[in-house]
Formats: structure tokens, C-alpha cells, sequence
């Protein structure tokens, strides 16, 4: 087996010392030797005869007889790899070692394995030691050996005691007798100054015969002292408090535990003993006090005053009882590592700072003791770590308490911002957070850096200021509350923010924008022109009402095939308006046109982020954007995140931010507090009024046209059936004599058309759309989502069944009233108990009769012939018992007979009460003279010069 050994290995000598049984003890290892040095660890080596008379190759000469003498003495070595230095030979032992050269020193125990760089031993000249008495700071003595500042002394082997120091190992010399240090050695009891005596009656004679020092007997100063109650709280092993007296006096300052059999307490100052007088009886007085203040806490057993608590019992005492103690003169001692070292902020601060890339900078950070504590990298950890309470570790081990409330408020307002970057970098468009985070911090905290930013916050949560006097418009005046939603735009315009006008429909939404707008043209803030994107079926709806109200804004409508011709004009007008389709199709044309404003009219289009239509929407290059919406969210709430995310990008953090902090706890913990904090955050951005928030500022009734835009193959069905139904009526007439046989021929042809406009399924054209059938029933869940009761009326009871299964495939009740309906009273019963939010209703069986006053909304889907059969269809709404507005809308397609319609309801009104009378009587025929029914066929064209037609 020795002979496999590497070649590398050397025998080693590994020296350690036992202080307790004083004993110098030797290890043998073989290491692996490398560059001079063993390498550790090694293993242990048990000496054999057979090695000296057949040595294997790590044994040399010297290691031999270092072996030979170890197993001669038989000092236990057989068997053995370690063992104590005999007593009477051990300087020869250490020459003979140290002259091996591979002799080293441990400060353990001889474990080889347990040591990583063991010390070379070198050997140095005997030096000199002595015994000597030294005195403790209580004036107690004892005797003890005087040796070299760092050296260890080894008694082994008398008369001589061997030392170490870093490896080097030498004999000492102290000039007494072996019976003299025997003697010294057996002194190991302290010498109280009342012992002094004693011990120098039995033993001076002795000690001067062996030539050793006697002890001393001090000088002893009695003094007055004060006491101070000192509490002491520590957490080893355990939690606890204990009670300890402080007593001072001229010059030294000593504790005493509380209770026990001490009664003096000594100083000693080198010179002089001073004793000191303890108090019971005011230390039993203070015990008394502090026991009334410990409620909650158990009194340990056995010598001392000492007490135990429950967890949660501590954080009331650090933070209120101690207070009150500190008051009446305890001091208060708490041990490093205390695990209830708690503490309160002593100061809050907020660093503020612009940056040059859109972002600014914020930090919070909390001020205890001398530490400084980054808020953000707290709230961090208690992100990662959710099980953590309300108190903060601090570096020193003290507790930071934050009120629960205060840091849950904290921790969920800088939710996002947690994790997000480094340093707390935050997009321009979440500035106004920091007047949500004010509230949330002191009032005392300080505020640094640019405070023009938290200003600019402030100013965002302010109410708009009302603008300079004179009309915003020059077609209407606007309600208070539409003043109102204009002063708010230009509010946000003035501070940098983008805004969400999320108004009741029939509000006014486009009213108001065309106001805003005006407004700024009248400022001179329109350099640029605005461009307003809504769904095809809006345009003309805009471009007639910007006509009618402000006509002083140059309007281009954008629409159709022959728009190109007119993107060099852009430049050159205030208003521009398109479709959403057509905007998603010419995105690399208007990224060429800066903007002063972008408008998103039923902005809930672009609910989906991914959707080709919103992606285009947010790469317009505008000054200033907004979104018109009566519905910004219809299934969930990552529907606003997409609209804000156009607005005003990074407000609400990125998605999946946004999924984290707010859609999963809203959608699916049903968080109320989180909900509320979503609404606070874009509550500066976001204006919503319902109907019955501004019922005061309503007309009792409010009538609405709404023109719809048809699409570009219901459009050109309208026109064939126009044409056609011309040349069929020509030659019908050319067979007909009679002037009312033709009227109602012409009649029927226009029947055709009305019915085309309400739907070509209605004339059994199933692969064409109806753009007036999608307005409706977008109208219809916009009305049923803000808790609106709504009557539809139309003449054709087929285009009622239409909406019937349109309403049932998107899961809204309804009611269907028409001539066939059995049940008449039963239905009105069940929509005036709101069984259902529509009724659904033909205008012949509904015109008269009926009370439904728990309707607060009226649509028209097509016109009547005469406005006073209209008008008592919406008094079945609008009538004694209505206690809330009633808003009437009228759903016409432009550019069509309906259009043509509406102009000869507006003329017959005009001729008063009579002739409405007559109508009702007479139905369509009263008053329509032939000529006068033909020139609708006729009627081609009835848009503006403006308006690019497809």
C-alpha cells in the first residue's frame, strides 16, 4: 500500500496546543508537498515498526528516529496518528521537530483536515515572563503570567513554559523555582478587596520565601450615588426585557441587576477603590412603576427582573410605551440585532427632477435615525416578499413602522413604478401621480428638486377655469355642463394632458369638440389642421354639424375614391375628417401631415391595442389628442387601457403592467379599491356625465338627427333601385291615365327606397349591409350599458323582427309591440317593470294609447311622412308621470329620400297645428302633389362641394 503512494507526499508535523489540559500535542499527516508547502488536507499517518526497517519513500533519515523515539517512549502512539509531547523532554522534541523543516502550527486542536493554511513553526531565544497581580475594574485581583503583547503562554513540562505567536515557538525563562511556579499555577482564586487580608495572613510568608509577588490591599473611598433605571431589551436567546440600575457617582458610572444579593458596587481607578451604596429601595420603586406599563408581558422566574412578551405586544410597547417610560426617567438600552428594535420615521422626503428625454425622475425616501431608506426598493421587496407586514427591516436591524393603511396606500399607488427602472424613471404622461401620492405622505414630508413639476400635477386635478366671455359658437349656445367639457379641454390643452370626454350619448360630445375647436381657431391655435377620425357612418354627420355651428372652420371630408385628389389641400383647411377604414389604409400618407388635434369619435373602436386600425391611430403625429366615447368600456377593463394608451401613452404602464395591477384584481378578485384607484388615476384625463347627472341643465325634451352614412354597396344598390324604379314609374305612366293611380304607383317606388335605407333585406338583398342597422344597434348597447329604457319605433314591422334577432344574438332583452301583438297591456306592464331595456315597437300600433314614462330614450329608425304622427309616438316617453329628460333620436341616411323627408316634415311643421291635424287623418297622401313625390326620385345629389363622394 506504501508503495502507491504519490511520490509528492511528505510526512508532517502538525503542533497544537490544549489550553485545558496544558499540553502541547503532535499530529502526523501526509500531504501532498508542492512548491514547499503540504497542500491541505492531508491524511493522518499511524507510525508502524515495519516503516523503520523498510521505510517508504515520503520517510527520511530524521523522520526515522523522530518515530523510533515516539514508539520507545510509548506514549499511546501505536495505533495512533496523534498524541501528546511527553512533559520532561518536550524543548528536544520541538528542536528535533522544527529541524525537520515540515513542522507547522495549528491554533486548533492537531486536526489536519480542519485546517486550510496551517502556519510554519520556527523556533526564536527563550524570552522572559513573570507573574504578576492585575486588578479588574471592580478592584478584584488576580495572578497572572505577564508575556509579549499577542503571545499565547503554554505550561508544559516544568520548570519550563513554552510560548507561541504566529507559528514561532520558543522555551521561556521566569527565574522562579519549579516549587515557585507550581505555586503561582495553584492560584486561581480573585481576591476581592475584603479578601486582601486574608489571603496575606496565610500565605506572605510563603510567597516572599519562593520569591513571588503578594497582592495588594487597595485604598477603599466610599460615595454618594444616584440611580438611573436602565431597560434593557435584547433577543438572546430570547425576546426580553430586563431591569437594570445605573448608579454614578463622582467620577465612574456602574449597572447593578435588578434584585440579587449585591449590595455595594466597586470602581477601581487604578489608584483608589471606590464603593458605591446601592438603593432598594428606590430600585423597588421604579420595578413597581415599570411593572404598570407591562401589560401583556410575563415575569420571569429566578434571580432578577426580567420579562417575556408576545410577538405582537412588542410593537406597542417600542412605540408608545416606551414614550411614556422615557417621560418618567427610565432610559431605554437596546441591544444590536433586538428583533423588535421598533422605530417610526423620523422625516419623509421627495426628490423631483425633469429629464432630458421626456421622463422625470422621482424618489421617496424615509428618514430614520441616521439612515435613509429608498421607499421604492422597500415596496419592492415587500413585492417580492407579499407574507412581509408593515414594518421595514433597516440595515442596523431595527424595525421601520409604517401605519398598515399608509403602506398598503403606498404600495398600491407606486405599483406600477415598483420593478419598472431603476431610480424611478417615470413617462411625462404619468406626472399628475404625484398629487394622487401626496395625500398618501405627510403633510411636514419635504419636497425637492423641480417643484414646477408637482405644481404641473396639481394643476391637472384643478377645475378648469372658465373662458374669456363671448359665444364659443355661432349656431347654439351651450349648456352649462357642455361649457363646461369645453373649459375642460382647453384645461388639459394648457397643462399637457390629452383627454377622454366620455359623456352620455345625446350630450353633445360632438358639439363640444367643435366648440373646443372653434375656441382654438379663435386663439390662434389652430396652425395645423385638426383631423377628426369617426366611423363611416358619422362623416357627414360631423361635416353638417360643424356647418350648422361653426361655420368659420374650414371642414374637407375625406371620403372615397376621389380623396386623393385632395391631399394637397390638408394645409390649407381647419378641420379634416375620415373614416377609420380609409385612416388604417392612408396611415403613410397622414404621418406626412403634422396635426394640431387628433379625435377619435366612438373611440371605442380602437378597443383592441393589436387591431390594424388602433395601431394606425397612434402613430398620427398630433399636438393634442382626444377620444368621444359613451362607451369606453363595454367587456373589460383593458378596453381603456388601449384608449388612454393612445391618448396619453405609458399612463397606465405597459400591458401587461396594466394586467397585473389592475385588470386581474378588478376582473377577477373583484377588487373595489382597485377599481377606485384605476378611476383616480385617470380621473384628470377622463370627463363622463350621465343624463341624469345634468338632468337640471336638459330641456324636457331633447330632439337629435342623427344622419347616417351608407356604405359603398348599399349605396350603389340605393342608387340602381333609384334609377330603376325612375324609368319603371315612366313607363308605367305612359299607361296610366289616372293622377291618383299614378301617385300611388309612385308611392310604392318610393316605399322601395325608404325600405333599401332601413335595410335591403327588407327587399331580399341578404349579402348587402345596412349601415342604419349597425348605427342602431350600436346606439342600442351604448343606451343599454349606461342603464337607458328605450322605445324604437319604425313603420315597417319586418325591419322590427330585423332588430329583434340582432338584439337576441347580442344577448339584450327586448319587447316587440306591433298590430299582431295579443297581449298589448301586458307588454307595457313588463317594459314599465323593466323586464326589458328596449321595446320594440311599429309606429301605427304604438302612436297612441300607451303609457311608457319609464322610457327615457326615443329612436325614430325611419322617418314618417308627416312629424306629428312622430311626435305622438314620443309623447308615449314624453308625458305626464316622465320625471327625467327625454332624448328623441332620428335616424336618417344621407343623401336619400330619408333626407328629403326630414326637409318636408320640418316645411308641413312649419304650417301648424291644422294641417298636422289634417296629416294624421290623411296619412301620406295629404298634401303630396304628385310633382312633388316625383322630384324625391329625382333628387341626385344633396351633398356639399366640400364632401369628397365615393
Amino acid at each position: 500500500k506504501a508503495q502507491q503512494i504519490a511520490k509528492g507526499l511528505r510526512l508532517c508535523y502538525l503542533l497544537g496546543f490544549h489550553g485545558v489540559e496544558r499540553r502541547i500535542r503532535l499530529a502526523l499527516v501526509l500531504a501532498d508537498w508542492e512548491r514547499g508547502r503540504p497542500a491541505a488536507p492531508g491524511m493522518p499517518y499511524v507510525p508502524c515498526a515495519e516503516h523503520l526497517h523498510s521505510p517508504p519513500p515520503y520517510l527520511e533519515a530524521g523522520d526515522l528516529q523522530i518515530l523510533q523515539r515516539l514508539l520507545d517512549e510509548d506514549l499511546g502512539w501505536p495505533g495512533s496518528a496523534g498524541g501528546p509531547l511527553p512533559e520532561a523532554s518536550a524543548v528536544r522534541w520541538l528542536d528535533e521537530l522544527l529541524a525537520s523543516g515540515r513542522c507547522f502550527v495549528d491554533r486548533g486542536r492537531g486536526q489536519w483536515q480542519q485546517v486550510t493554511r496551517p502556519a510554519p513553526a520556527s523556533a526564536a531565544t527563550d524570552l522572559q515572563v513573570r507573574p504578576q497581580w492585575r486588578f479588574d475594574e471592580e478592584g478584584v485581583q488576580q495572578l497572572q503570567w505577564h508575556c509579549p503583547p499577542g503571545s499565547e503562554l503554554v505550561f508544559c513540562g516544568l520548570p519550563q513554559l513554552f510560548w507561541k505567536r504566529t507559528g514561532v515557538i520558543a522555551a521561556t525563562r521566569c527565574g522562579l523555582s519549579a516549587a515557585a511556579i507550581s505555586e503561582a499555577l495553584g492560584q486561581s482564586e480573585s481576591l476581592g478587596h475584603d479578601a486582601v487580608g486574608g489571603f496575606l495572613a496565610r500565605r506572605a510568608a510563603r510567597w516572599g520565601e519562593l520569591g513571588l509577588p503578594l497582592p495588594v490591599q487597595p485604598r477603599v473611598v466610599d460615595e454618594a450615588a444616584y440611580v438611573t433605571p436602565i431597560i434593557r431589551l435584547s433577543s438572546s436567546p430570547a425576546d426580553r426585557l430586563d431591569l437594570e440600575f445605573g448608579y454614578c457617582g463622582s467620577g465612574y458610572c456602574a449597572l447593578a441587576p435588578a434584585g440579587g444579593d449585591l449590595v455595594d458596587i466597586h470602581y477601581w481607578d487604578g489608584e483608589t477603590l471606590h464603593r458605591l451604596r446601592r438603593d432598594l429601595r428606590a430600585e423597588q420603586d421604579w420595578t413597581a412603576r415599570l411593572e404598570r406599563h407591562l401589560v401583556g408581558f410575563i415575569r420571569g422566574d429566578g434571580v432578577g427582573h426580567r420579562w417575556t412578551a408576545r410577538p405582537e405586544e412588542w410593537q406597542g410597547f417600542m412605540l408608545q410605551t416606551r414614550v411614556a417610560l422615557q417621560d418618567q426617567g427610565f432610559r431605554i438600552a437596546i441591544v444590536p440585532r433586538f428583533r423588535h428594535h421598533y422605530v417610526e420615521p423620523a422625516g419623509w422626503r421627495v426628490e423631483l427632477r425633469a429629464g432630458a428625454d421626456g421622463q422625470w425622475r422621482f424618489a421617496v425616501s424615509i428618514q430614520a435615525g441616521e439612515a435613509q431608506i429608498d421607499l421604492l426598493k422597500v415596496l419592492g421587496e415587500l413585492q417580492d416578499q407579499p407574507w412581509l407586514g408593515h414594518d421595514i427591516e433597516l440595515p442596523d436591524g431595527r424595525r421601520l413602522i409604517l401605519p398598515r393603511a399608509q403602506l398598503d396606500g403606498l404600495r398600491a399607488e407606486l405599483a406600477g413604478l415598483i420593478g419598472s427602472r431603476p431610480g424611478g424613471y417615470l413617462p411625462e404622461s404619468q406626472l399628475s401621480r404625484l398629487a394622487d401620492l401626496k395625500p398618501l405622505l405627510p403633510e411636514e414630508a419635504e419636497w425637492r428638486g423641480d417643484l414646477g413639476l408637482l405644481d404641473r400635477a396639481e394643476a391637472l386635478h384643478r377645475p378648469p377655469r372658465p373662458l374669456a366671455e363671448g359665444p364659443l359658437l355661432l349656431g347654439a349656445e351651450l349648456r352649462a355642463y357642455q361649457q363646461t367639457g369645453v373649459c375642460w379641454l382647453q384645461h388639459l390643452r394648457q397643462h399637457g394632458g390629452n383627454g377622454l370626454l366620455a359623456d352620455d350619448m345625446g350630450l353633445g360630445k360632438t358639439l363640444q369638440t367643435i366648440a373646443n375647436l372653434a375656441v382654438e381657431q379663435r386663439l390662434g391655435l389652430l396652425p395645423r389642421p385638426a383631423l377628426v377620425v369617426a366611423p363611416t357612418s358619422l362623416l357627414h354627420n360631423w361635416e353638417a354639424e360643424v356647418r350648422r355651428f361653426a361655420p368659420g372652420l374650414r371642414c374637407l371630408v375625406l371620403h372615397g375614391e376621389r380623396r386623393h385628389q385632395h391631399w394637397d389641400e390638408l394645409g390649407h383647411t381647419d378641420l379634416l375628417i375620415t373614416s377609420y377604414a380609409l385612416l388604417a389604409r392612408d396611415i403613410e400618407r397622414w404621418l406626412r401631415q403634422p396635426l394640431s388635434w387628433v379625435v377619435l369619435d366612438e373611440a371605442q373602436v380602437i378597443k383592441n391595442p393589436g387591431a390594424r386600425i388602433s395601431r394606425a391611430a397612434r402613430r398620427l403625429d398630433g399636438a393634442h389628442r382626444l377620444c368621444l366615447s359613451g362607451t369606453p368600456v363595454a367587456n373589460h377593463p383593458g378596453e381603456i387601457w388601449s384608449l388612454f394608451d393612445f391618448l396619453m401613452p405609458g399612463l397606465l404602464g405597459d400591458a401587461e403592467s396594466f394586467n397585473r395591477h389592475y385588470r386581474r384584481p378588478i376582473e377577477q378578485q373583484g377588487d373595489a379599491e382597485c377599481f377606485a384607484r384605476l378611476l383616480r388615476r385617470i380621473s384628470p384625463f377622463m370627463m363622463r356625465r350621465t343624463k341624469d347627472q345634468v338632468a337640471a341643465d336638459l330641456p324636457a325634451k331633447a330632439e337629435v338627427v342623427r344622419l347616417v352614412s351608407m356604405a359603398e354597396d348599399q349605396r350603389r344598390f340605393y342608387e340602381q333601385l333609384r334609377r330603376g324604379g325612375r324609368q319603371d314609374l315612366e313607363r308605367r305612366f305612359a299607361e296610366t291615365d289616372g293622377e291618383g293611380q299614378r301617385q300611388i304607383q309612385v308611392l310604392a317606388a318610393l316605399m322601395k327606397l325608404r325600405q333599401a335605407c332601413c335595410d335591403p333585406r327588407l327587399l331580399g338583398q341578404h349579402s348587402i349591409s345596412s349601415a342604419k342597422h349597425a348605427t342602431c344597434l350600436e346606439m342600442l348597447e351604448e343606451l343599454v350599458a349606461e342603464d337607458r329604457a328605450v322605445l324604437v319605433f319604425s313603420q315597417f314591422t319586418s325591419m322590427l323582427g330585423l332588430l329583434a334577432e340582432s338584439l337576441a344574438a347580442r344577448g339584450i332583452d327586448y319587447l316587440l309591440l306591433t298590430g299582431d301583438s295579443r297581449d298589448r297591456g301586458g307588454l307595457v306592464e313588463a317594459f314599465q317593470r323593466g323586464e326589458a331595456p328596449v321595446f320594440l315597437i311599429s309606429l301605427k300600433a304604438g302612436g297612441v294609447g300607451l303609457n311608457l314614462t319609464r322610457a327615457d330614450t326615443v329612436i325614430h329608425y325611419d322617418p314618417w311622412w308627416n312629424s306629428a304622427a312622430e311626435r305622438q309616438a314620443t309623447d308615449r316617453a314624453h308625458r305626464i308621470g316622465q320625471d327625467k329628460p327625454v332624448f328623441v333620436y332620428r335616424l336618417v341616411c344621407e343623401q336619400s329620400i330619408e333626407e328629403r323627408i326630414a326637409e318636408i316634415q320640418r316645411h308641413k311643421a312649419a304650417l301648424g297645428d291644422p294641417i298636422g291635424t289634417q296629416a294624421q287623418r290623411s296619412g301620406e297622401r295629404f298634401a303630396h302633389e304628385l310633382g312633388e313625390l316625383l322630384a324625391l326620385m329625382d333628387d341626385e345629389e344633396m351633398g356639399d362641394a366640400a364632401t369628397v363622394d365615393g
